[in-house]
């Protein structure tokens, strides 16, 4: 006969199951939450490409975002990856611990098959006193300690006919200039998570649009806090597409490999080509099965397709 278990033990093992237990039920609730804001992400996200796309694009989780791909009317595929942060505490104002999953940061991207001369990038640049300000496009040429952008862009220093084109366009700054770059998600009326990126700033190189020469091809990535306002990724697409055209109206036939700025730009463009090279297959918004060709409705969960 085995040796008995003594009190001391059992209770460890009693605490050790409880702990186990806890930790499956913190997994599942997270899972949960999870699914939850991809859902969300995707309704909402296809709530604001509606006018641009001819079919819904499924947004769905990988890892600990949210990815998608799409192609606009006008022919420009754009990747998209949207973080979710999680919580776990007890904040002020709550008797109980809470958990919690939103989403923050969005990028998106597309790989366009033109070079251009050298990096570029945006900072927010003031108009005057009183009078606002744009995000407006610069060169890059390299980190320096006395790096201006108020300066720079008053300088022309290393200037081409390609940025004052993007500069010019005042449907691609309105849009650029629409994206929200900070929210708030309120845990308790007492305490919220504020999530930011400041690019305002003259003398750093926090940017929201990056624009990378890639030997015969171009990056072009932007990012915006999705979480303020889900439905702006329809302005985010559109800045995507503008500064697309303007690189193939360019028309720069040489190769140029470009600096990279911030290091949130470069993923974007594997996301890109994995996703582009995923085979084509039209699938249900809503869950994600696929679609026969010429079908009204989903044949697995019956939602309208046409």
């Amino acid at each position: 006969m085995g040796q008995k278990k003594g009190i001391w033990e059992r209770i460890k093992e009693k605490r050790a199951e409880q702990a186990e237990k806890q930790q499956q039920m913190k997994t599942l609730e997270f899972q949960k939450k999870f699914q939850e804001n991809a859902e969300t992400i995707n309704k909402e996200y296809n709530k604001g490409i509606k006018r641009l796309v001819s079919q819904p694009c499924k947004f769905e989780l990988a890892d600990m975002g949210v990815t998608g791909f799409f192609t606009m009317n006008d022919g420009t595929p754009i990747v998209s990856y949207t973080s979710l942060q999680l919580y776990e505490g007890t904040p002020r104002g709550a008797f109980l611990p809470k958990r919690e999953v939103f989403p923050t940061v969005g990028v998106c991207a597309t790989v366009t098959e033109s070079s251009i001369p050298s990096s570029m990038f945006t900072k927010s640049i003031g108009k005057g006193v009183l009078k606002g300000s744009d995000r407006l496009f610069l060169p890059f040429a390299g980190f320096s300690p006395d790096f201006n952008a108020r300066k720079l862009y008053d300088s022309r220093s290393g200037w081409n006919p390609l940025v004052d084109n993007l500069n010019q366009d005042r449907d691609l700054i309105k849009a650029l200039n629409s994206l929200p770059n900070s929210v708030t998600f309120w845990l308790t009326h007492k305490e919220g998570r504020t999530y930011k990126f400041e690019d305002y700033r003259d003398k750093d190189f926090e940017t929201i649009c990056q624009v990378i020469p890639c030997g015969n091809e171009t990056l072009t990535a932007v990012r915006f806090m999705a979480g303020s306002d889900l439905q702006k990724i329809q302005n985010v697409a559109v800045a995507i597409s503008r500064v697309q055209t303007h690189i193939m109206n360019y028309g720069y036939t040489e190769q140029a490999s470009g600096k990279i700025i911030q290091p949130w730009a470069p993923p974007m463009l594997a996301l890109f080509k994995s996703k582009a090279t995923e085979p084509s297959i039209a699938k249900c918004v809503k869950c994600g099965a696929p679609i026969i060709a010429s079908a009204e409705y989903c044949q697995n969960c019956g939602q309208k397709l046409r």
